[in-house]
């Protein structure tokens, strides 16, 4: 066995905990064996202060780990991979390799996940049919509740997902570290639950159903605003475009400096200095947490605070 893989949603809570207390666990047995994390969102993300401070009460330091999104290099070289839900586990084996393997395209990738979502879903339901058969119609009106209950979550969540005042509260929800995002996934997935209890059929159908909205929204949201962004220079006094270029990462804020320098700082933890006149890049920085900070220029020297709680100076060379 070569390693493990963990899988989770977003890589910045349940695998990195998994990872490090199965890590902690084999080197307290002087076993060897490679373990590690991945997610199927954004990377570049530190762990939440309540997975430091958890993790810390067990002697167990995760401050340096950053989230990353799973390869298939990932899943080609582990030899066992731990998804934490149902939907980490299909994502794993039946979507990646599936590509990999068959070459399917775009229609034909559709046609498979539906097939295996539809598979999903006749199992989850079969379990409490087989377990009491006579109740069978009441399974079925239970877990037709839980549908429409998702489907109508996933349309209030795509409604409101473009809207300003819904982007400033996620944002103060990232400044302040309330972990909004995880609480309303979590209330989604318990209101799911509860119909399902209710309607008597298994409460496996309601985190299948959760997992479905939570990834649908964040994949359309994320395929709306990608992890690519453009810093833009326009004059001041018509609105023009006087040049526009592509940056990696998202782009927090752009700093101008003595000289002809601008510079940005961006969630992947990498302070840029640009040419304010053209737009070339001049050099780069690269930080252990994203730079989320705005950044302050004085005496040749770039001051920007980071999601590590540090403060990094770095000489701008003006």
């Amino acid at each position: 066995m070569t390693g493990i893989l963990f899988l989770c949603t977003a890589n910045a809570c349940r695998s990195v905990m998994a990872q490090a207390l199965l890590s902690a666990r084999l080197a307290a047995l002087g076993v060897e064996l490679p373990v590690a994390s991945a997610g199927l969102l954004g990377g570049g993300r530190p762990p939440p202060p309540e997975v430091v401070s958890v993790m810390a009460a067990r002697c167990i330091d995760v401050t340096s780990h950053r989230s990353r999104v799973v390869t298939a290099d990932d899943l080609a070289a582990a030899d066992l991979i731990l998804g934490l839900t149902r939907e980490h586990v299909r994502h794993a084996a039946v979507l990646l390799p599936a590509i990999q393997e068959t070459r399917l395209g775009g229609a034909e990738v559709l046609t498979v996940m539906a097939q295996v979502t539809f598979a999903d879903i006749v199992t989850i339901l079969a379990v409490p049919i087989v377990l009491q058969p006579g109740r069978v119609g009441h399974v079925a009106l239970g877990g037709v509740l839980v549908a429409a209950a998702a489907a109508l979550l996933f349309g209030l969540a795509r409604l409101l997902a473009g809207r300003d005042w819904v982007q400033r509260v996620r944002d103060r929800s990232k400044q302040r570290r309330w972990a909004l995002d995880l609480r309303l996934s979590l209330l989604v997935l318990f209101v799911l639950a509860w119909i399902a209890q209710k309607g008597g059929t298994s409460i496996l159908i309601a985190g299948f159903a959760a997992g479905l909205v939570f990834v649908g929204v964040v994949r359309a949201d994320n395929a709306a605003s990608p992890a690519a962004s453009e810093l833009c220079a326009l004059n001041a006094a018509t609105g023009q475009p006087l040049w526009q270029i592509p940056v990696t990462g998202a782009a927090w804020s752009a700093t101008p400096g003595a000289g002809n320098a601008i510079y940005t700082g961006n969630n992947a933890g990498v302070l840029d200095a640009w040419q304010v006149t053209t737009g070339n890049h001049l050099w780069s920085y690269r930080a252990a947490g994203a730079l989320d900070g705005n950044i302050a220029v004085a005496g040749g020297i770039a001051y920007v605070g980071s999601s590590n709680h540090r403060v990094y100076a770095v000489t701008t060379g003006a």
